[in-house]
């Protein structure tokens, strides 16, 4: 991994691995305000492969990796409340903690008392479930519209016909 040459650009490069935003990453990094001048830099090529490699060093030291959390999102997507907790009618149970395997517990947020009783909560099934169909290409941020096998969209001019809604007889 090699430190940039240029000590403002590592400083910057440091700054947005670190999560700062840009524009704030850079006068940080020693330079006067300029949202355009900072998203250009954040732009140079040599910064972009420094701040992933920062990145990728962060993440191996914490243990982070695509798999890993795959797997977390797995386990939120496909969890079963019914493994944490038993109910017959009105009588809802906690099962022991100790007792649920790690998939379960990582998949619960909260578990609280309440002056009702025990209430618990699983992390958003459906938030999880969005994330992975994202990933797998299942789920499109943007929506295409094209004309007939992929083509271009065939435009006609329609001629605009006024129809009086009170014709006379």
């Amino acid at each position: 991994m090699a430190v940039l040459g240029n000590a403002k650009h590592e400083l910057f490069a440091q700054h947005v691995a670190l999560g700062t935003g840009l524009e704030a990453a850079y006068i940080k990094s020693g330079y006067a305000p300029s949202a355009k001048n900072a998203a250009r830099l954040r732009k140079n090529e040599g910064i972009s492969i420094r701040i992933e490699e920062l990145l990728r060093v962060a993440a191996e030291k914490v243990g982070a990796s695509l798999e890993r959390t795959l797997e977390e999102m797995v386990r939120l997507a496909y969890s079963d409340i019914g493994l944490a907790v038993d109910w017959t009618g009105a009588m809802v149970t906690l099962k022991d903690s100790s007792a649920l395997p790690p998939e379960v517990r990582a998949a619960v947020s909260e578990v609280k008392q309440t002056k009702d009783g025990v209430a618990i909560k699983f992390h958003s099934k459906t938030a999880a479930l969005e994330m992975l169909a994202r990933y797998f290409g299942m789920s499109k941020e943007k929506l295409e519209i094209t004309g007939a096998n992929g083509g271009a969209i065939q435009v006609r001019r329609i001629e605009r016909v006024i129809v009086d809604p009170n014709p006379k007889r």
